[in-house]
């Protein structure tokens, strides 16, 4: 098995500024943390990327409940959804006034009308 496996904190974990948030609800002093799998070998997909599920699993209980979604892979509508949090219906009915056929559907969608 030839990889990489990493786990990086990402924020500002000493700092007090004013306090701000993202669209995503997320207060901008939180910190991240991102765990990363890359292998180069077919067929090892599932191996590989097991123990970064087991990981967040692990970490998701003490964890705000939400995710940056730009570091979401295929983990589906239900998650995109639990990092926007309260902001996720506000988002759709936006999306669906200005992108009611969903053209902009690529990595992490907001589905038209909250289907999630």
């Amino acid at each position: 098995m030839s990889g990489l496996n990493s786990c990086a904190f990402i924020g500002n974990l000493g700092a007090d500024p004013e306090t701000r948030y993202t669209a995503a609800g997320d207060c901008v002093t939180n910190f991240r943390i991102a765990v990363n799998e890359k292998w180069k070998k077919d067929g090892e997909t599932h191996e590989r990327t097991e123990w970064v599920r087991e990981y967040w699993e692990a970490l998701h209980p003490y964890s705000a409940g939400g995710a940056y979604v730009n570091f979401l892979m295929d983990e589906g509508g239900q998650r995109v959804a639990a990092s926007y949090r309260d902001n996720y219906g506000r988002l759709a009915k936006i999306k669906s006034k200005y992108d009611p056929g969903n053209l902009f559907r690529v990595n992490q969608n907001i589905k038209p009308n909250g289907s999630g």
